[in-house]
Parts: C-alpha cells; structure tokens; sequence
C-alpha cells in the first residue's frame, strides 16, 4: 500500500510540473484535453492497481472518455470491479483507504473513514460504498479538475468477492471458503468434500448470491434426510445464518410458524434479511440475494393450514393437546398420496403397498402413524366436517397417538377435490 502512495505522490507531483506556471515567462502553459484525460487515466492505474497504464487499456479509457461513451462514475466502476483489482482482495480497511485516494484524491480522514467502516460492519456491499463516493461533490470536483463529466451511478447491489488475504497489508480476510466452509459444518455438521468446497466457492465467485448458496445447504436432500424438528430447524438458522445462538423469545416465535403456519422456506427468508447475515454475507465479499420462493400462498399448503386449525378446534373442544404440521411430512406423505388418490381412491397405493410405506421411503421415523382420505369436498370446513362425521376417520383426528398432522390436496379426478391426512406420532 505504502509503494502505491508513493507511486501516487510522484505522479502528481508531474501533474503539477506540466500544468503549472512557465518559470522564464510568468505565463501559465496550457495543456490540451487529451493530456487531462490521458493523466486521468493513468492516475487511476495507479490508485487503483498499482501500476502504470498498459498502452491499450489506456488508449481504450481515453477514447471512451473523449468521445464521451463514459464518464468519470463509469471509469471508477471500471477500475474498482475488474478482476485485477478484485484479485488484491483488500481487507474493509484498505478498500475504504483506497476509495478515499481513488475518488477524492486524498487520505481518509479519521471520522469519515470510521463511518463507512461501520457501514460495511452492518452489511453494507462494497458496491453501496463505492457508490457513496462516486456520487459525492469530492469526486465531482476530482473530474472537473482534469476536464471530466463526473456522471453518476448506483452499484450498490454488488460485491466483491473474497478469495484470500488482503494484498496490501496482509489480514486473514473472511473468504468464500470460509462462507462455505461453515454451510457444511453447521448445516450439514460435517467437514466439506473436496469437490463440493470448490464447486459452491467457484459459484460464489462468479456472481452467486448469498441467498442462494445457503438455501442450496438448507433445502439439500442431504439436510432434509436428518428430518429435523420445527425447533431444530430454527435453533440450526440461528446458527448458520445469524451466528449466534436463539433468544427465547424468537426462537418461540418462528417455531409457532413453523408448528400450525408457514413453511421452512418462509422462516428461511426471515433470517435472510437479518443484520447478522448480512454481516456475513459482507464479511465475505458476498451479495446477500433475494427471497426464495415459498409455498405458503399456494392452494395445498393453505389447505393444510387450515384443516390444521379446524382439527385442533375439534381437539380442543375435546379436551385434547393441538397438534402440530411438518412440512417433510406434508411435501413427502401427505402431498404423494393426495395425488396417488385422485385416481386411485384407496389407502393401499397405486403400486400396491401401504399407505404407510411412503413414511418409510421418506425415511420418517415413527411410533404411530394413521391416514385419513376424502374427495368430492369443496373447502376445508366441508371436508373436516365429513370426517368428522365418520367413526374411523374421527378417530384419528382426535387420538392421542399423534403429534403431528399433514394435509395434502390436489384436484383431478372424477370427483374434483382430493384430501389426504397423515398423521405421525413421534417417539
């Protein structure tokens, strides 16, 4: 870092030499347009990598900028996210260093440094940072110095990737892997392959997002084979996503979804938009992405919401403990089999086994399991109240057996509607 001031210090120096007043003359010697945006240019190979310009790459900024195909913001964004200089992996300290020589020209100052370091602590993406300075009256009269259009621009949806130590000072910087790393062993508990490690980095370096990357772990087969609980499940996000371990409060919250509400996906998305992921995401050079998608709005699920509440109203009239929903049981039991009977009307399936063996090839472990089937009822109370109004089928909603209960609905058929009900007792 030391070496690219020094760079820097003499090159003004020459700045100065060529622009100033003529000594024999007193008069001031003018200098052409092209030199101011040639001396431009290679002030920004120098700030920024820490080189003097290759002839083509100057000779393609200058051009750009005189014919006026760019302007100051655009060349800042130029320089700032290419490889080159992504590749120095700058810590926040020297990347906020080098935005104060880039784009003011100057050392940060203790305050101003201290609140975009700040920033970046809170999440903020490298991007948002650059654009605070591209877009301020310090820039705007770097430009105007050297005869440019300052232009403006907003970046603050991308990062920049880190793969390793800082270049110019050396600090053991949050990487990629290191973002990857954690996936694997809080999510998966259980160290990185080889091949998966380099496969996610690789994804990540080339644009992927947060967001995307931990859902990957998150919605595995692999994850979702450990059939964890509701408070598994939440207790594992605040571990991964928020670092930390749950508050009480919270952590009975998004289990209350979790139990008669939303789905994982849902919750997934409510510790996405944390402070402390996005912490994470920032530490790493990583954007934090966008929502996934969930299938809380779709039909089936709000079903099973449904149904869910009007048996639990029926269980609690009968003095009965509520029971709870599981979306593995849902999305792996109870939607199958809604769709097995629209048309195939039975318990035993279409293959021929039991309706119990989807439990089994689901890898559900149970104590008690029971099934409920009905077709033909508009709306969740209309079906609730046929099962309701038969021996066998009231008897499973209202057993002690069980502690959890999946609807699953699909339409077809000859007789339109289609609900399934399976219930699960846990040991």
């Amino acid at each position: 870092m030391k070496k690219i001031r020094r760079s820097l210090a003499v090159f003004i120096a020459a700045f100065v030499m060529i622009t100033g007043a003529d000594l024999l003359t007193g008069k001031t010697v003018p200098v052409q347009a092209e030199d101011n945006v040639t001396a431009f240019v290679d002030r920004m190979y120098q700030v920024c990598l820490g080189r003097t310009a290759d002839e083509e790459g100057r000779a393609d900024w200058v051009n750009r900028l005189q014919t006026g195909e760019a302007r100051g913001a655009d060349v800042a964004y130029g320089f700032v996210f290419s490889t080159e200089f992504r590749n120095m992996n700058l810590c926040n300290s020297c990347y906020v260093d080098a935005m104060y020589q880039a784009f003011f020209g100057r050392t940060a100052d203790e305050a101003g440094k201290a609140d975009w370091m700040n920033r970046l602590a809170e999440g903020q993406t490298r991007g948002a940072v650059m654009t605070g300075f591209v877009n301020s009256e310090e820039f705007s009269a770097l430009c105007a110095s050297y005869g440019i259009e300052s232009g403006s621009g907003d970046w603050s949806g991308i990062s920049i990737p880190i793969l390793g130590n800082c270049s110019w000072c050396g600090a053991d910087n949050d990487t990629i892997t290191d973002f990857v790393t954690r996936l694997y062993r809080i999510c998966l508990e259980r160290e990185p392959d080889e091949a998966g490690l380099a496969d996610w980095s690789a994804q990540l370096a080339n644009g992927a997002e947060g967001s995307q990357v931990a859902y990957g772990f998150i919605f595995s087969t692999e994850y979702k084979q450990k059939h964890t609980s509701n408070t598994e499940f939440a207790t594992m996000l605040y571990h991964t996503m928020m670092d930390r371990e749950p508050d009480d409060a919270g952590l009975t919250d998004w289990v209350d979804k979790l139990n008669y509400t939303n789905t994982r996906e849902y919750v997934f998305n409510g510790f996405l938009f944390s402070t402390e992921f996005a912490r994470r995401c920032a530490a790493s050079g990583i954007n934090i992405g966008n929502a996934v998608e969930t299938p809380d709005a779709t039909d089936a699920w709000q079903m099973n919401v449904q149904i869910l509440a009007l048996c639990n109203e029926q269980r609690q009239n009968n003095g009965l403990e509520k029971l709870m929903t599981r979306e593995d049981l849902w999305e792996q039991v109870a939607q199958v089999r809604a769709g097995e009977i629209v048309n195939y009307f039975s318990h035993t399936r279409p293959n021929g086994s039991s309706c119990f063996s989807l439990y089994d090839e689901a890898g559900l472990d149970y104590r008690a399991a029971g099934e409920n089937i009905a077709a033909g009822y508009y709306g969740a109370s209309a079906v609730v109240d046929g099962w309701m109004n038969s021996t066998g089928h009231r008897a499973n909603i209202l057993s002690e057996s069980y502690d959890y209960l999946a609807t699953g609905y699909a339409t077809g058929g000859a007789y339109g509607t289609n609900y399934c009900q399976n219930f699960l007792g846990d040991w």
